[in-house]
C-alpha cells in the first residue's frame, strides 16, 4: 500500500509492505516479500515497525541481505508499544510510539521532517532519484553517440533514444511503452 502526503510542506511517499520473514512463507507471501525488498532498496528511509530489538539489526532473523549498503541513519526501528509497560526496551535508538494512544507520533513526525530537510539538496541543486539519474545518463550517452556518429542513420537512432529517455523522465510515454507496461504485468502460465 502506498500513500503520498506532505509533512510541513515536504512531500513524502509512504509504502507499507509485507514483512521480511524467510521461514514459512507461502508462494504469494514470497512474492510480497520480494516486492518489499525491492521497495526497501529504493527507499530513502526505512521505518522498521515491529517488536523492539527484532528489526533487521536485532535478535530476529538475519535480514541484512535485505538491506545491503544501507546507511545506518536511513534505517529506523519503530516500536509501537510505548503504552505497554511490559514491552522490552532492547534498543536505545528505537523510536517509541503507541499505536493505541498516539503517544510519540508527533515526535516521529518531527523526526521525519528534520531528516528530510537534512537530506534535501540546497536551493539551486538538483534532486535526482536513481531512476532520474539513470535516464539522464542514458540521454547524455545517446547524445554523445549522436554527435560522434558519422552515419546519419545511426546518429538519428541515438537522437531517438535520447528523446525516449527524456520522455520517460518527464512522464510522456509512447504506445510502445504502454504496451510493455501492460503486458509486463500479465502472468502467462498454467
Amino acid at each position: 500500500m502506498t500513500h503520498a502526503c506532505a509533512l510541513d510542506g515536504i512531500p513524502f511517499v509512504f509504502v507499507d509492505t509485507a514483512g521480511l520473514r524467510d521461514e514459512g512463507a507461502g508462494e504469494i507471501e514470497r512474492i510480497g516479500i520480494a516486492r518489499a525488498k525491492v521497495a526497501a532498496q529504493k527507499a530513502d528511509l526505512i521505518l522498521w515497525l515491529g517488536p523492539e530489538g527484532e528489526g533487521p539489526e536485532g535478535e530476529g532473523p538475519d535480514l541484512s541481505s535485505s538491506f545491503p549498503r544501507r546507511r545506518e541513519s536511513s534505517l529506523w526501528e519503530v516500536s509501537a508499544r510505548a503504552d505497554d509497560p511490559t514491552a522490552p526496551r532492547k534498543s536505545p535508538t528505537a523510536i517509541h510510539l503507541s499505536a493505541r494512544t498516539g503517544e510519540g507520533m508527533n515526535d516521529l513526525r518531527q523526526a521525519l521532517i528534520t531528516h528530510a530537510r537534512q537530506s534535501l539538496p540546497a536551493p539551486g541543486e538538483a534532486a535526482l532519484n536513481q531512476r532520474q539519474h539513470t535516464l539522464l545518463s542514458d540521454v547524455a550517452q545517446s547524445l554523445h553517440h549522436a554527435t560522434t556518429e558519422p552515419d546519419p542513420l545511426l546518429a538519428a537512432e541515438n537522437l531517438r533514444l535520447a528523446r525516449r529517455s527524456l520522455d520517460s523522465l518527464i512522464g510522456r510515454t509512447s504506445t510502445e511503452d504502454m504496451l510493455d507496461t501492460l503486458f509486463g504485468k500479465f502472468c502467462i502460465g498454467k
